[in-house]
């Protein structure tokens, strides 16, 4: 799930280009930064069987591909492969904690997105509540 500027909180699945995804803006993100807007410039939904899904300390879990890249509260890029416990994620209202990491090996579908000018937004299985980065085409 994403918060979506004009219909509020919808599958990303059922974005398109041009729909406005909420990410964090230059004050910064969470208690206090404010957020920004970030616009969806490409967007493709493909097949998959190999999911990671997290489980953070929100209530919130999240699946996502292998090599789906999350920023880390000191702002270093990981990839979710490489996640482990005692990584910190940023969220929506806060610093995120994982509880639990799970490899999942299931047909299934991902979606991928490239945002602008904000290259990362908020994301979750509920709600818009973890800072993802935006996948990028041309890397």
């Amino acid at each position: 799930m994403v918060l979506c500027r004009d219909r509020g909180t919808v599958p990303l699945d059922t974005c398109c280009v041009g729909d406005h995804l909420l990410g964090p803006g230059n004050g910064g993100v969470g208690p206090g930064g404010k957020d920004a807007w970030t616009r969806i410039v490409r967007l493709e939904v493909l097949p998959a069987d190999t999911f990671i899904r997290l489980h953070l300390s929100n209530e919130e879990t999240l699946d996502v591909t292998p090599h789906h890249i999350f920023t880390l509260a000191d702002g270093s890029p990981m990839r979710a492969e490489r996640l482990c416990l005692a990584d910190i994620l940023v969220g929506r209202f806060g610093r995120l904690t994982l509880r639990r990491i799970e490899a999942i090996i299931e047909e299934g579908k991902k979606v991928t997105v490239s945002c602008a000018p904000i290259h990362e937004f908020y994301a979750g299985r509920h709600a818009a509540t973890v800072l993802t980065h935006n996948y990028t085409f041309n890397s």
